[in-house]
């Protein structure tokens, strides 16, 4: 920009010497134009910035780590001016490991039309990707000034984790995993639509649970309570905290990354399962029930946004005070540093199954006494694929001793 007004001045000094120089009409009506056409080109510019709109158009919401991503810019410019120097900022931000890239496009576009440029990026990081146009410059004719406009236009992306390939058949079930889970099958005080008790109302219950006959017959408003339901199925809990470590985003990633094969396997495999974390901004709790791939997703979009830094341990805490009322076959915990959670993870291993996401396969022995290393696993980045494999076999080996237990 310097460069060009030094050059635009130097060509104006010379005019106005050859104006000086050569004292005829001609010459000074040129020197005259020369003067004004830089202003004349600004102002015009500056009518035209609003008449510039930018679109992002992402054909697809969701991509895969390292998968090439395609995307459309389309600028539309609604003036009868021509804008032959237009640049466009546009930024790419990953919520999860908070990482920013930037890039810019310089481009030129006639009155009264709409041009489309085509954009492919690749990440290798899972994560929430805003893609945000930040900004349009517009130069003048002359490219001695600048008009720039601020945009506020976003959208997201979902970058899902590439899922191992677990081979084998994991979920094949022995005759006595069947037997026992016939026994699941409802039956008195296990079914939620059986009647336990009636009591009388409270605020907060709903009407609909009224029992009328008796309300009419005590004249006043009884309630019906139920009893609550048997659940047989794994809870999968992410610690999700940004620990203080320069690898913090590498754990974060890989334990996302190991959650979504597991769940992505239990998906397929047609395996209810429920899964959980705490969200430090509105201090609860979140569980959901997943049972389809969209739903997996959705709770994939939620874990990126609800990442946080704190020093202390919060998901496991918060679930132990909830106080459950359903019951789990198994509970299963990803967290990249079991110490905080030590006295806790003690009193919770009888049904707890620990994953240590970055640690070494010596942590096993380390970090917890003989009971509780055979409910912890290992899961490294380098080896990720190896780690699920035998995560998943002796998952299935203990679930078969629980079944023998019982």
């Amino acid at each position: 920009m310097i460069k060009n007004r030094i050059a635009y001045l130097f060509i104006t000094l010379c005019m106005g010497y050859f104006c000086i120089l050569y004292d005829v009409r001609e010459t000074f009506f040129a020197f005259l134009c020369i003067v004004l056409f830089p202003f004349i080109s600004w102002l015009c510019i500056l009518c035209a910035r609003n008449k510039i709109k930018v679109q992002c158009m992402i054909p697809s919401k969701t991509v895969f780590v390292g998968q090439k991503k395609s995307m459309k810019i389309c600028i539309v410019n609604r003036s009868i001016l021509p804008i032959s120097n237009l640049k466009l900022t546009i930024i790419y931000q990953n919520t999860l490991v908070q990482k920013e890239a930037k890039e810019e496009l310089v481009l030129s576009v006639m009155g009264k039309s709409s041009q489309e440029i085509e954009l492919s990026f690749r990440t290798e990081y899972i994560g929430a990707i805003n893609v945000r146009v930040n900004s349009i410059a517009l130069c003048d004719y002359t490219k001695c000034f600048v008009v720039k406009k601020k945009l506020s236009y976003e959208n997201q992306m979902i970058v899902l984790p590439e899922p191992c390939v677990i081979k084998g058949n994991f979920s094949a079930k022995t005759q006595e995993m069947l037997e026992n889970e016939a026994q699941l099958l409802p039956k008195p005080g296990t079914d939620q639509t059986e009647l336990l008790a009636v009591r009388e109302y409270q605020p907060g219950d709903r009407f609909a649970r009224i029992h009328w006959k008796l309300s009419d017959k005590y004249d006043d408003y009884m309630v019906k309570e139920y009893m609550m339901p048997l659940y047989y199925y794994p809870l999968f809990l992410l610690d999700l905290r940004r620990l203080e470590d320069s690898k913090s985003h590498e754990i974060l990633d890989t334990m996302l990354s190991a959650f979504y094969s597991i769940a992505l396997w239990h998906v397929q495999n047609e395996s209810l399962f429920e899964a959980g974390f705490y969200d430090k901004k509105y201090e609860t709790m979140e569980l959901h029930v997943i049972s389809s791939k969209e739903e997996l997703e959705t709770f994939m979009l939620e874990s990126y946004n609800a990442c946080y830094v704190d020093g202390t341990s919060q998901c496991l805490q918060r679930f132990y005070t909830m106080k459950p009322t359903k019951m789990y076959s198994n509970i299963l915990y990803f967290t990249g540093d079991n110490k905080s959670d030590q006295s806790l993870i003690e009193e919770m291993a009888a049904y707890l199954v620990l994953f240590k996401v970055g640690g070494q396969s010596s942590d096993k022995k380390e970090d917890m006494d003989n009971t509780q290393g055979d409910r912890m696993s290992v899961i490294n980045r380098e080896k990720m694929n190896q780690d699920l494999l035998e995560m998943i076999r002796d998952y299935r080996q203990e679930n078969k001793g629980d079944q023998r237990n019982a």
